[in-house]
């Protein structure tokens, strides 16, 4: 969701009691007559502003400059001159217009106009200095807080964009964009029950408005506690207003994957839906590749994501950055991080790699062209519908061979997807014809890779402590409401043990009370519960030498923190199931020989529990040899798992090669409509 930046929706300064928008906002169509003659400054600015009020608008920049030929330091002039600027989007011109006009006589209107301008050239800090100085001289002025939010927005500074928001809100609490911005701004800053108020207010303003709908379900899905079938419900009704906003419909599939009512074909046939809507569109985009087709010869690859940093997406897919075979590949890092979160993982990853190209800033179609031009043979999506996904490029098909893997690897439902990387027990052999990608399997669904070292398996916690800790790392949105009432079953079933809840959710005291609560109702004393804080990768890790068992939630398990506590010497107590979200434990620890860890029932998983947690004798010994076993698997062994992906890179190359040289090159089809159905 966009921020709204307010610059033509405030009254014109031409004098005309019409918005800007609809006044000077718009362009002349009308022949440029000879500008007024007379000399007189107060006959000239009425003819400027009579002109400038017409919409004729090149006669009243004529009359203005002959303002400034018997005034040259005319302050309002110079300012008008620049809001003209404005119009032609000649932001250079605009700028130093309107700075001659600050330095004669300064006006509230003059900086946040010039703020205006510089917000237009991406000088961010600029366009703030001038913001604050607008509002500095008028505190009230609503337009210049509003978009002093969006400036800190792009500057990253959460708290304070949520403060800007905040003023704007109650200085025009009747405008809808307004109270979603700052919804928006909440989300970012990881206050989701305040995001929850904000949208509601947005909403009863204008109660169909796709923005708001779409925050509020974001913001639902970001409290967990069993709010995703209500985030389902918002999600829905945006698409229902605004079918084309890609980033509703992602954020539908990724609340559906997490709503246990929602079987393996639902879930789908909603990816396919997702490539009707917005893969369709862009799909009469695609063109023949000219790649040479070489099967030997050494592949151009491109990975394309949000996550190339201190991510949990990036510990799956990161070592196929860093570890690939050089003499057999070129790499490239098509990088839509942010530029205001890239950190030392992010440089990491830059230096590993053969080519490193940001393309945040960089259209669907802009991208696309860059992919072909870079002449990539295999092109692969790792955030698919998270954040910063790119599937509307991979629509237009720019590489012969496109692959979905790793950072939300569940089959996109696109036809211009040719392949899914998976495995057999995420996608077991009969299951393969229900997706519109071809399945091919590696020895694990996931892998782990991690940059920095692990430190050593602590000794069991209960050995000391006298008592099981029960632990869970995993974002909150995951649980249930089926899950807290599992996890408050298996602490009555182990009467004497702990519960430690480490995440970022926790930092908000009302998600705290919210959370201690349920317990409290369920009659488990809240002095066994330890609630922790997000917190760095380090001490996250740490976290694992306070835990003896972690419970994994359910529809949607854990991944990379399932694979972190079982590296750490920690086993995970997990639930089975008929779907891919479901399954991604399983297949973790079917890697590790370690199946007898998973339920089939809530109630199975409740004895499993509490089974495990009675025999410390056999946690003690498992602990010790977890990490070693861990990294001999097919989830931790870095080295053979490229070797494997890269075997599939190869093969689906040679295979294209073939299909060249025989006159029959693989098509992309487009979807039929699910839409009339």
């Amino acid at each position: 969701m966009q921020a709204t930046v307010v610059g033509r929706n405030q009254p014109c300064p031409c004098g005309s009691q019409r918005k800007f928008k609809h006044c000077c906002a718009g362009k002349s169509s009308q022949a440029v007559a000879p500008a007024p003659l007379s000399t007189d400054v107060d006959v000239l600015l009425a003819a400027a502003a009579t002109l400038h009020r017409s919409e004729r608008l090149p006669q009243a920049i004529a009359a203005y400059k002959l303002v400034l030929q018997q005034q040259p330091e005319h302050a309002h002039a110079l300012h008008m001159l620049g809001m003209l600027a404005q119009l032609q989007d000649d932001q250079m011109a605009a700028v130093d217009w309107i700075k001659r006009a600050i330095a004669i006589e300064p006006t509230p209107e003059m900086h946040y106009n010039l703020g205006v301008a510089l917000q237009a050239q991406k000088d961010w800090k600029g366009a703030a200095l001038h913001y604050n100085t607008a509002i500095a001289m008028r505190p009230d002025y609503g337009f210049a807080w509003t978009n002093l939010g969006s400036v800190f927005k792009e500057l990253g500074f959460k708290e304070a964009t949520i403060e800007a928001y905040a003023r704007a809100v109650e200085l025009q609490p009747n405008l809808r964009s307004l109270h979603s911005n700052l919804g928006t701004a909440l989300i970012a800053a990881n206050r989701q029950r305040e995001a929850i108020d904000a949208f509601r207010q947005a909403l009863n303003l204008k109660a169909n408005d796709a923005v708001s709908l779409q925050g509020m379900g974001t913001a639902l899905m970001g409290v967990g506690g069993g709010q995703n079938p209500e985030a389902v419900r918002y999600l829905q009704a945006s698409l229902i207003e605004d079918s084309a906003n890609v980033g509703a419909h992602s954020n539908l599939i990724f609340a559906m994957d997490m709503d246990p009512r929602f079987d393996t074909q639902t879930l789908l046939a909603e990816r396919r839906r997702y490539d009707e809507l917005h893969g369709r569109p862009q799909a009469v985009k695609q063109r023949p590749h000219t790649n040479v087709p070489d099967p030997a010869r050494r592949l151009r690859v491109g990975y394309v994501s949000a996550d190339f940093r201190q991510h949990s997406a990036a510990k799956v897919f990161g070592v196929m950055l860093t570890g690939y075979d050089r003499t057999q590949f070129e790499v490239f890092a098509y990088s839509q991080l942010d530029f205001k979160i890239k950190d030392a993982e992010t440089y990491h990853f830059a230096q590993a790699v053969d080519h490193w190209i940001d393309i945040a800033e960089l259209s669907d179609d802009q991208f696309a062209d860059r992919v072909r031009s870079d002449q990539i043979d295999i092109l692969i999506d790792l955030s698919a519908f998270t954040s910063g996904g790119r599937l509307p490029s991979f629509a237009q098909k720019p590489a012969p061979i496109q692959i979905t893997a790793w950072g939300y690897a569940s089959s996109t439902g696109m036809k211009a997807m040719d392949v899914f990387f998976s495995d057999p027990v995420i996608v077991p052999p009969e299951e393969k014809s229900w997706y519109v990608e071809e399945v091919r399997y590696l020895p694990n669904f996931l892998h782990y890779w991690s940059p920095a070292p692990f430190p050593p398996v602590a000794p069991l916690p209960a050995l000391t402590a006298g008592h099981i800790t029960f632990g869970s790392l995993n974002r909150l949105c995951k649980v249930t409401e089926e899950v807290w009432e599992t996890w408050i079953e298996v602490l009555k079933a182990v009467p004497n043990s702990r519960f430690l809840i480490k995440a970022t959710e926790n930092k908000n005291a009302e998600d705290r009370a919210s959370l201690t609560s349920r317990f409290e109702r369920a009659g488990i004393d809240v002095g066994r519960l330890t609630l922790m804080e997000g917190t760095d990768w380090p001490q996250h890790i740490a976290t694992f030498a306070q835990v003896d068992i972690c419970l994994d939630p359910f529809p949607h398990g854990g991944g990379v923190s399932s694979m972190e506590a079982l590296k750490s010497g920690v086993p995970v107590v997990a639930m089975g199931g008929d779907t891919l979200v479901k399954r991604i434990s399983l297949s973790i620890l079917t890697s590790l020989g370690m199946t007898d860890w998973v339920a089939e029932t809530p109630e199975e998983y409740v004895s499993l529990a509490a089974r495990k947690a009675a025999d410390v004798a056999g946690l003690k010994q498992l602990r010790e040899t977890l990490r070693e076993r861990f990294d001999n698997s097919a989830v931790g062994d870095n080295k053979a798992y490229v070797a494997a992906a890269e075997a599939q890179y190869r093969q689906l190359w040679q295979r294209w090669c073939e299909e060249q040289q025989a006159g029959q090159p693989r098509e992309s089809a487009v979807t039929p409509s699910l839409l009339a159905a």
